[in-house]
């Protein structure tokens, strides 16, 4: 009996059989990595959705009249209570990297002292509202951008671009947690 045959098409179905494991374990992975994408990307979504409806909630009840000081502060605090802004932050933990969470935890307590600034008393427009806002728009006191770098992806600030190809902004970062723009999402 002549064995060649034999174990040439063993030798070949050995063969499909890894490279069809392989390339469904690779199909598996893309899949997996574009699901984890899509799940960032809805919980960003409702973070960033549930931050903006919260301020805008905030402003809103500011301006109003109240009976008292004290009718304000518990819409204030209320408003603050039902936006949802602690599970999104809690998905936002859960699932984002570091410097995200540190971002969104950021903004939260920045929310939080808003809620706290009005709910205390600050008039809707007035120079301390204006200042809490731009304290708000800068990074932590504790980066005074020292802790800045940019990507090695983008071209430095300082590089001339060649003349016929569009430079993109460079993105850059706070190790502090501060973000000047938004992380890479990883495809």
């Amino acid at each position: 009996m002549d064995w060649l045959p034999l174990l040439s098409t063993l030798a070949g179905a050995a063969i499909g059989i890894v490279a069809t494991l392989i390339a469904d374990r690779n199909r598996w992975k893309r899949e997996d990595d574009k699901e984890a994408l899509r799940l960032r990307l809805d919980i960003y979504t409702q973070y960033t959705s549930t931050v903006k409806v919260l301020g805008e909630t905030l402003r809103a009840l500011a301006g109003r009249d109240h009976p008292s000081d004290d009718a304000r502060a518990f819409a204030l605090r209320e408003a603050f209570r039902e936006s949802g802004i602690a599970t999104a932050s809690e998905r936002m933990w859960l699932i984002a990297p570091e410097p995200v969470v540190k971002a969104s935890n950021n903004v939260f307590h920045c929310l939080r002292r808003i809620c706290d600034g009005y709910a205390a008393g600050t008039a809707l427009g007035s120079t301390e509202d204006r200042a809490a806002g731009k304290h708000a728009a800068k990074p932590p006191p504790t980066c005074a951008n020292s802790c800045a770098r940019t990507s090695a992806s983008a071209p430095s600030p300082n590089a001339t671009p060649a003349p016929s190809t569009p430079t993109p902004p460079p993105r850059r970062t706070h190790t502090c947690g501060g973000w000047t723009s938004a992380p890479p999402l990883r495809r």
